[in-house]
């Protein structure tokens, strides 16, 4: 998946130069790539590396173990609702 900076930061909420200084960081440690858009020949995308990848998996696994532990201290109602008001916040925020 390629994503365009401006999207990126409007999703984000973040200056251009914040943002650029993220993808320098997230381009030393191999985890993303700068390359040309193959739609604009003006443009560069942010490209994910294999790296990159497997790193999202990772934390993607850890959050889903916090939540696991986290929610297993209410009752079935109450993650359902917990759950339920956390979707709608999101929701709003996009």
């Amino acid at each position: 998946m390629n994503v365009a900076l401006p999207s990126i930061r409007s999703d984000l909420h973040s200056s251009i130069s914040g943002l650029q200084w993220t993808v320098d960081e997230l381009e030393l440690a191999r985890l993303a790539m700068r390359k040309a858009s193959p739609t604009d020949r003006r443009a560069r995308v942010i490209a994910v590396t294999p790296a990159g990848k497997r790193k999202v998996a990772e934390a993607k696994a850890v959050t889903e173990r916090i939540q696991r532990e986290w929610l297993a201290t209410l009752a079935a109602t109450e993650q359902k609702a917990l759950l339920g008001a956390l979707e709608q916040f999101l929701a709003r925020e996009r």
